[in-house]
């Protein structure tokens, strides 16, 4: 983990912890949380490399590092950041849901440094629609694996300020030359040693495809 995170040696100031990976959703949440410092106070960042079948790792390193250094230059309010790796192998073509890892991280985050008091993710409307109640319940238990004195700590810290959004609405709260920068395709390809969207995925053909996005270019990445 690099400049932020140091366990129990943080100050005793209570913090919010913003999970992010470069796509849509955790970029809005971020901008919002960063606009609203009067209700979150100081923010720290945290990535995971989530390196998998689906190789998509690299090109969202490559969103979040143009995402941040947008919001150190823009955003109304400083953040810490820090960053971990994991590497999931797959059976039968299955692997570790991307919420299971992140609430495993928040879990293990939150237990060691007890100033944060709040965690942020990404989830809008869209989202919640398309379903995912098994998916919910493991991660409350990867997350409350890390609390077992405290009676459903994931649900007492997380919060979701954009579920009741639609991914349209969501996407129509970032400033353009930051949505832009975004990425979101599960699958990405390279096309002239650039990586554009796959157009086969699930988040390209259910969450993206709706998605007006203005003024795009080309294979752009969002």
């Amino acid at each position: 983990m690099t400049d932020g995170f140091k366990g129990k040696e943080v100050q005793k100031q209570e913090r919010t912890l913003v999970m992010f990976s470069g796509g849509i959703d955790s970029t809005a949440t971020l901008w919002f949380v960063l606009n609203s410092v009067e209700k979150y106070g100081q923010v720290h960042v945290h990535h995971i490399h989530i390196q998998n079948a689906e190789g998509r790792w690299h090109a969202e390193a490559q969103a979040v590092s143009a995402v941040l250094d947008y919001m150190r230059k823009y955003a109304p309010a400083p953040f810490t950041y820090s960053e971990s790796a994991i590497s999931t192998p797959s059976f039968d073509k299955k692997f570790l849901y991307d919420m299971e890892i992140i609430s495993f991280m928040t879990g293990y985050m939150t237990s060691r440094d007890p100033s944060i008091t709040k965690v942020i993710l990404g989830a809008t409307g869209t989202d919640y629609a398309m379903g995912s109640t098994r998916a919910v319940a493991q991660s409350k238990a990867s997350h409350n694996a890390f609390h077992p004195d405290v009676d459903d700590h994931s649900g007492k810290v997380k919060e979701f300020p954009l579920k009741d959004l639609t991914k349209q609405q969501v996407y129509d709260t970032l400033p353009l030359e930051l949505a832009r920068l975004t990425w979101s395709c599960r699958r990405p390809v390279r096309v002239n040693g650039k990586f554009v969207e796959c157009g086969i995925c699930k988040t390209c053909t259910q969450e993206l495809r709706g998605i007006i996005r203005t003024a795009l270019p080309t294979g752009g990445a969002v």
